[in-house]
């Protein structure tokens, strides 16, 4: 299992029993395409990284992404988001799961970029 797997399957174990009125026919619907991560990551990207990354990924006070190979290693793209760097800020703790994944997901294949899905 990869590492942003197991991200998603403690914090989901974790997070689950404070939900309340949670039940697993109640758990909030995951997507089941590409397309629909895509769409979920794209309002994530533009309210939390286009400011640094561009409105098309090509950089500002944050690296270009359109057209970037680094991001075809999906382990890289997941502890980025989740831990930061130097100049940019964690967001494992202001996301949920399914919006690292998902905004993850867009970068990876907008502008410029087709890496496909997150997979084992």
């Amino acid at each position: 299992m990869k590492t942003y797997q197991r991200l998603a399957l403690v914090l989901a174990t974790l997070l689950a029993p404070a939900l309340p009125g949670f039940a697993e026919d109640t758990a909030p619907s995951t997507p089941t395409s590409l397309a629909e991560t895509i769409a979920l990551g794209e309002p994530i990207y533009i309210r939390r990284c286009q400011e640094c990354h561009g409105a098309k990924g090509g950089g500002f006070v944050g690296p270009k992404l359109s057209g970037n190979q680094r991001l075809a290693n999906a382990e890289f793209v997941i502890r980025q988001i989740t831990n930061g760097s130097a100049d940019m800020p964690a967001f494992g703790k202001r996301l949920t799961p399914e919006e690292l994944l998902a905004v993850g997901t867009y970068v990876r294949n907008s502008w410029d970029n087709s890496f496909g899905a997150f997979t084992e």
